[in-house]
């Protein structure tokens, strides 16, 4: 009797212990979906935004070189879909996801063996984001920082009295859709999404009641 309520007991914790372990995993909360169609956002795990000077596809470049006679003049480059830029002397370097000075030191050592003494400089052009549909200033808007969506929507003269603001899609440069409920973001800052440089936000326009 005794070894049998032993056994009972046993099981008990073991039951419990799982019922525990499954409750744990229940209460995460997906990230931004990466799927082709709008999908809804879960925020607890979104990325942290790219540093400003992250360098991007669809960047355009102005990259300098001094401190040597004879050096290569300025050039003007936008980073092609493959993140990879071309420059004189037959140099390539791939530039997307390196910092304007993490790339600058890569071409500087990529061109040691023409110039000993060469300094170069990567500066990265003005670069926007875009908002259209029902907000007050509907157009592109220059990127100065990291900024969430509820950010952009200011800067866009906010929404209008007849924005469906539960419903605000986010499409990203690489073709990433997002829909984002934008009442619940004002209520709850994680569900704010980052807004990135090239990213087209849409804020559709309600069909009543009015």
């Amino acid at each position: 009797m005794k070894r049998k309520r032993m056994t009972l007991i046993s099981g008990f914790v073991a039951l419990t212990a799982i019922l525990i372990l499954a409750g744990s995993g229940c209460g995460t909360t997906g990230g931004e979906t990466t799927g082709t169609g709008p999908q809804g956002v879960g925020s607890r795990t979104l990325p942290a935004a790219p540093s400003i000077d992250e360098v991007r596809v669809g960047d355009r470049l102005t990259i300098t070189f001094t401190d040597v006679p004879q050096a290569p003049p300025p050039i003007e480059v936008r980073v092609p879909d493959s993140g990879e830029i071309a420059l004189p002397l037959d140099v390539k370097v791939q530039a997307a996801g390196k910092k304007t000075g993490e790339l600058a030191e890569e071409i500087r050592k990529k061109y040691d063996t023409f110039y000993r003494r060469l300094s170069v400089n990567v500066r990265q052009d003005d670069r926007f984001f875009y908002v259209g549909g029902a907000v007050r200033k509907p157009d592109r808007h220059q990127y100065a920082g990291e900024m969430t969506l509820l950010g952009a929507i200011k800067a866009a003269g906010d929404f209008t009295d007849f924005a469906k603001r539960n419903k605000v899609q986010v499409v990203r440069q690489d073709g990433t859709r997002l829909v984002v409920d934008c009442k619940k973001a004002l209520r709850d800052p994680r569900y704010d999404v980052p807004i990135y440089p090239n990213d087209n936000i849409y804020v559709p326009q309600r069909t009543g009641p009015w």
